[in-house]
Order: C-alpha cells, then sequence, then structure tokens
C-alpha cells in the first residue's frame, strides 16, 4: 500500500466522521424540539437510548478507524522511509556512474538527473532544472550552435553528438513505465582516437595506392569536378614530361595544358570508349576517360607505340595476304573453334553474293550460307578434331546455279597442338564434273556398242565352234587310225623279230658246228 492510497483513505474515515458528528448534532436537536409533546418524556427516553447505542456503534467503529488510521500512518511513515532512503540510494546510484544520466516523464520533462547531466549542459547557458523540457533544450542548443552535428541512431547504432567544443556523446536512450532513461556517454577520447586511427589508416592506404599507381605501366590521373589533378603517378610525369614539383604546386589542367602537348582534357562524352594520341617524338598513347559518379575523372595514359607499330606491320600483311587470296581462283576461308567466320576471301563473298567482310564474325549455322548446315557438322567436327577431310558437295551460288564444289578443312593448331580453327578451301569443280559425266555418258555409249559387237562376234564364234567341232573330230578319228596303224607295225615287227629269232638260232647252232 503506497503513500497516496493511505492518504486518501484517512480523508474518507474523516468525512465518515464529520457526517456522523452531523447525524448527532441533529438527533440531539430533535430530542430537545419535542417537549410540547405528551409523550415527550418516554419519546425522548427512546431516541437517547436508540442514539445512546447509535453512538456507542458509531465511537466504536470511529476508535477502530482511528485504530486502523493510526497504523496505517506508521505503515506510510515507514514506507516513506523506505521511499526516502531507496530515492537516496538511487541518487547515490546514478552520481556514483560516469555517464550523464536523466530521467523523464512521458512529456520528455526532467523528472530526475546525476550531477553529470548538469555539468554536460554547463557551459551552455540553458536553464537544467527539474521539470524542463528535455526536447525544447536540445532544439534551443541547435539553434545556438551548441549541438554541432548529430548522428541519428537506427537499430544496431545509438545516436552521437558533436558539441561546439568538439565534444562527442554517445545516447543510450531506455523506455520505462511513464516516461525515458536516458544515458550521455562521453565518447570524446574514443572518437579522437578513432579520427587519429583513421587518419593512420588513410595516409598508409594514400601511400599504398601512390605505391600501386606508381608501379602501374600506364600514366593516371585524377581530375576533380574543378579541373585540378588530385593523384598522378611518376608514369604520367615521364610521358607528359611535366615536373613532379610543378604537378603539386600548380595542379590545374587549363594551366598544365598549355606546359605540355599530352592530352588534359576530361572529355564529356561517353560514346568513345578511348582514343589515341601521337605525340612529337613519335610515341603513340592510347588515353581512357572513366567517368566517376561524384564528378571526377580519372585518365590513363598507356604507351602503345611498339602496338601500334605491331599493328600497322599487321595491316600491311593481312593487306598482302588479302592481295594474294583475292586473286587466287579459289574460295578461301578461316572458322575459329567458335564456328564464326575470321577471315573470307573475295572469292569467297562473291560466289555466296556477300559484300568484303560481311561474313566477318558471324556463325557458319546463322550466316545461312550453307542451306544444309546438318550436311556439313560430321565434316566440321572432324576439322576440330585435328583431322584435314575433304568432300564433294552440291550447293547453290549467289544466281541459285546448282554447282559442285570440292571442299577442304584443314585445322589449325596452336603451339601447344591445340586446334584454334580451321582453314576452309573450296574450289569449284561443275566443269569437270560436267566433263566426268560426259565422259561417263561416252564410256556407257562404248561399253553399249562394244556388247552389242561382242553379241555379234559371240554368234559368229558359235558358228566357227562347229566347223573347228567338226575338223577336231576328223582329226580324232585320223589319230585313232594312225594308233591303230603303229600298233599294227609294232605287232608286226614284234612277230618278225620273234620269227628271226627262232630261224636264225638253230642256224648260228649249225654254223658253230661246221666251223669246229
Amino acid at each position: 500500500m503506497n503513500e497516496q492510497t493511505l492518504i486518501e483513505e484517512l480523508a474518507q474515515l474523516k468525512k465518515q466522521n464529520s457526517k456522523l458528528k452531523k447525524i448527532n448534532d441533529a438527533l440531539m436537536q430533535r430530542v430537545e424540539d419535542s417537549g410540547e409533546n405528551q409523550y415527550a418524556p418516554y419519546t425522548a427516553f427512546e431516541h437517547s437510548v436508540h442514539l445512546a447505542e447509535q453512538v456507542r456503534e458509531k465511537t466504536q467503529t470511529l476508535n477502530e478507524t482511528l485504530a486502523k488510521l493510526e497504523r496505517t500512518n506508521h505503515a506510510l511513515k515507514r514506507a516513506n522511509d523506505k521511499a526516502n532512503l531507496f530515492r537516496q540510494r538511487f541518487i547515490d546510484a546514478i552520481e556514483s556512474i560516469s555517464e550523464a544520466f536523466v530521467l523523464l516523464d512521458s512529456k520528455g520533462r526532467i523528472i530526475l538527473q546525476n550531477s553529470n547531466f548538469a555539468n554536460f549542459w554547463t557551459d551552455s547557458g540553458l536553464p537544467i532544472k527539474e521539470g524542463a523540457n528535455l526536447n525544447d533544450l536540445k532544439d534551443l542548443a541547435k539553434t545556438r550552435g551548441i549541438i554541432r552535428r548529430a548522428s541519428p541512431g537506427d537499430g544496431f547504432a545509438s545516436p552521437v553528438y558533436q558539441l561546439s567544443d568538439d565534444r562527442w556523446f554517445q545516447l543510450n536512450e531506455h523506455r520505462t513505465e511513464g516516461g525515458r532513461v536516458m544515458l550521455y556517454t562521453d565518447i570524446t577520447a574514443v572518437k579522437n582516437a578513432e579520427s587519429a586511427r583513421y587518419e593512420r589508416g588513410m595516409a598508409q592506404k594514400s601511400l599504398l595506392l601512390q605505391n600501386l599507381i606508381d608501379n602501374l605501366s600506364q600514366g593516371v590521373i585524377l581530375i576533380s569536378s574543378y579541373n585540378k589533378i588530385e593523384v598522378w603517378n611518376t608514369r604520367f610525369a615521364h610521358i607528359s614530361q611535366l615536373s613532379p614539383r610543378l604537378l603539386r604546386t600548380t595542379p590545374n589542367t587549363h594551366y598544365l595544358k598549355n606546359l605540355t602537348e599530352l592530352d588534359l582534357t576530361p572529355k564529356l562524352s561517353t560514346d568513345v570508349d578511348y582514343y589515341t594520341q601521337t605525340l612529337a617524338n613519335g610515341t603513340v598513347v592510347e588515353i581512357r576517360d572513366h567517368r566517376l559518379t561524384n564528378g571526377k575523372t580519372i585518365k590513363t595514359y598507356s604507351d602503345i607505340t611498339e602496338r601500334h607499330r605491331n599493328a600497322e606491320s599487321l595491316r600491311q600483311s593481312e593487306s598482302r595476304l588479302r592481295l594474294i587470296t583475292d586473286n587466287v581462283p579459289a574460295m578461301i576461308a578461316y572458322v575459329g573453334k567458335d564456328l564464326k567466320y575470321q577471315f573470307t576471301n573475295q572469292v569467297y563473298v562473291d560466289w555466296y553474293g556477300w559484300p568484303q567482310g560481311g561474313l566477318n564474325e558471324l556463325e557458319l549455322e546463322l550466316s545461312r550460307v550453307h542451306p544444309d548446315f546438318k550436311q556439313l557438322k560430321p565434316y566440321i567436327n572432324r576439322a576440330l578434331n585435328g583431322e584435314s577431310v575433304s568432300f564433294e558437295i552440291e550447293e547453290r551460288n549467289k544466281l541459285n546455279e546448282l554447282s559442285y564444289l570440292l571442299k577442304s578443312y584443314v585445322p589449325n593448331r596452336d603451339i601447344n597442338g591445340d586446334v584454334q580453327g580451321f582453314f576452309v578451301l573450296i574450289r569449284d569443280i561443275t566443269e569437270r564434273r560436267k566433263n566426268a559425266l560426259a565422259l561417263q555418258k561416252a564410256h556407257d555409249l562404248l561399253e553399249i556398242r562394244v556388247e552389242e559387237r561382242t553379241f555379234q562376234l559371240q554368234s559368229l564364234n558359235n558358228t566357227l565352234q562347229v566347223e573347228v567341232e567338226e575338223r577336231r573330230q576328223a582329226q580324232a578319228n585320223l589319230l585313232k587310225a594312225k594308233s591303230e596303224a603303229e600298233f599294227a607295225n609294232s605287232s608286226k615287227t614284234k612277230f618278225l623279230a620273234a620269227v628271226s629269232h627262232d630261224l636264225l638260232q638253230p642256224l648260228n647252232a649249225a654254223q658253230l658246228f661246221t666251223t669246229h
């Protein structure tokens, strides 16, 4: 039970006591005024008894109430003592913290503050006291310039204030029942240390950045929106032939452009990514402009003299190559591994009806040079796999005339052996094909004539074969007769030999006998 409740209860009891006194006075007056009635004594006695009873009851109630009130007063005194003790402890507690503390009600009025909070506004001249509205004090402080800068907080950071005396404070705010608690923390030392660390970091980063751009092969400058060179490297000083001392002391481009032939003017147009400038000593410089969102411009200067000479030599070589290939009676092209044209000679584009260079960077399939790309795809894959292929194909030229072409795909390899694309060599073999067809037709007619002559010869040969068979039969008969004659002659010879032997043997024996 708090102090306010006890005070209200005490006031209510006093009011009831006053009402009872008024009732008692009215009853006594009524008794005194009723003497004229014949029953007045009895009635008075009755009223007095009744009144005495009521007075007794009310007196008892009043005594109980007074006792309760006394107890309540004692409790209230103890509560007040505790409240005062708590308040003193609370004041001691907020005085002991190093932050500036202030307790506000729901309307932003100061209820309680510590000495640090009072000292926070000591030099401001503002009426800092209990009951003052803190929001009005802030507005007044901003108007007088006491608060130089305020950084509003968000869900992750608290608001920060910078005062005119270069002090920094961070505000931490907490909602309470019916008010707010605010703590102002002096972060001046932290801010100064942070600023010093930031300046050291920025100086180190600037040094690293300067070392970085000084080691670039390009000349680099940063031009502000006021046409002043804020950053430059040694390569730029070398190309522009401007001394570092001059660049530091007089960085305005309007003055420096009269001391160097190098173009220093930022280009407002972004249509061209870069442009080149040839200096008097023959140096060719490529200049690029990079516009920043803050209005500044970064200009880079690259010495491309050697590259320019190589490009010029390459253009001359390409011109000579094109002069040769354009006069070769064959269609020549080069296709990269991305299947895009990179080179075509004049004969090639003329045959397909394209302008010079019209096929460059176009894909084979999308160029619609070949109506049936699927027919070429297998040969293209073989060429990209490193195989040289040749094949014949029918195609129509720009006049829609059907022609016969002999195509050769020769892979192009780099120093590592990887295929980077393939060369295309096409020869029109329409006349040769027509001559071959005519020769084939003549050959077919000759075969027909040979077959007819062969048939005639076969008929004549059949007749000759009959005669030959008859002659062969007669010859066989002759050979048989000859064989039989030879056999008979042999038999005769054997017979004569046997007879001669049988006859000569006795004669020889007789001759031998006679000789002895």
